[in-house]
């Protein structure tokens, strides 16, 4: 065991040191070929480490992901759920993609998939006193110099002194609204072929999409006075069109399943008495089952 105020080498004691050497006295034993294939680990600086023995590392690292990930994603128990209730849910609703909603076969077509519906505030997002030129577009990811802001002065559709309450409903439209178009502009003394987007298809894909805690830390401030949002009134929050929402096992529905507690779950699992899907129940149990030893039976797949 090693204790000490915070910075004063632990962790690289324990993994820079003795676990990595360790690891690598264990992969000197190996073939040469395994061993290419394998980290390498330099020889520690220490005068002598004696009666090492196989080292597991047990690390904490943030998990990569993005707004559709749950803990039902990354563990791959949506994926045996979503298989479960495809081959024996009443009434069917499809495959197991008709499950998902990170497909457009079973995500809900009003949050598309997210479970949260934003609402963009245009009042917070422009100054309409102000031009293109001066900075109309209050988003720092669209303030004047920036990638963004450059699309919408390069794209010959405004009049870039202009202040946007002197717009025209076309102007206005085109500014918000249009979707993607080719359109030429010249920069550098060359004619460019450019791909042009409204300012709300672009932000909501750019920014709404991916959720504040993707996001950068300068931006999520500004995010937040832009963008409010809540869950989807078209399917609660639970992410998934409505032919999965009807389709139950026991009167259960999946997203009921990821809304309960894993431990909760594993007992429905194990409930669910079809031959056909022995195999699946039981690999899903036993995955549920591992979370709840390691004491996160507390938490749930959504």
């Amino acid at each position: 065991m090693f204790t000490g105020v915070s910075g004063s080498g632990k962790s690289s004691l324990a993994f820079g040191t003795i676990a990595a050497e360790s690891q690598r006295l264990i992969k000197e034993s190996y073939p040469a070929f395994i061993q290419s294939l394998l980290p390498r680990y330099g020889q520690p600086d220490v005068d002598s480490l004696d009666n090492l023995t196989a080292a597991i590392v047990v690390d904490q690292q943030p998990m990569g992901g993005n707004a559709r990930s749950t803990v039902g994603t990354a563990t791959d128990a949506h994926t045996l759920l979503r298989l479960i209730y495809s081959r024996v849910g009443k009434p069917a609703a499809g495959g197991p993609k008709a499950f998902s909603f990170n497909d457009p076969q079973g995500m809900c077509p009003g949050c598309e998939g997210l479970g949260q519906a934003s609402n963009i505030d245009l009042d917070a997002l422009l100054d309409r006193s102000k031009s293109l030129n001066e900075g109309a577009i209050l988003f720092p990811a669209f303030a004047p110099d920036t990638t963004n802001w450059n699309i919408f002065i390069s794209s010959g559709f405004f009049d870039n002194d202009k202040p946007l309450k002197k717009y025209t409903e076309d102007e206005l439209d085109k500014l918000l609204n249009l979707k993607d178009v080719k359109v030429k502009t010249t920069a550098g003394g060359k004619a460019w072929n450019m791909s042009y987007e409204g300012l709300l298809p672009r932000f909501k894909r750019l920014y709404v999409s991916k959720g504040v805690a993707q996001l950068k830390p300068y931006l999520r401030e500004a995010f937040e006075k832009v963008v409010r949002t809540g869950p989807c009134s078209d399917c609660g929050g639970t992410r998934l069109g409505k032919e999965a929402l009807d389709c139950r096992i026991d009167g259960v529905n999946i997203a009921e399943c990821t809304a309960m507690e894993v431990w909760a779950l594993a007992d429905f699992v194990k409930s669910i008495d079809e031959f056909t899907v022995a195999p699946v129940t039981a690999a899903l149990a036993a995955k549920l089952e591992n979370l709840v030893h390691i004491g996160l039976g507390y938490l749930s797949l959504d």
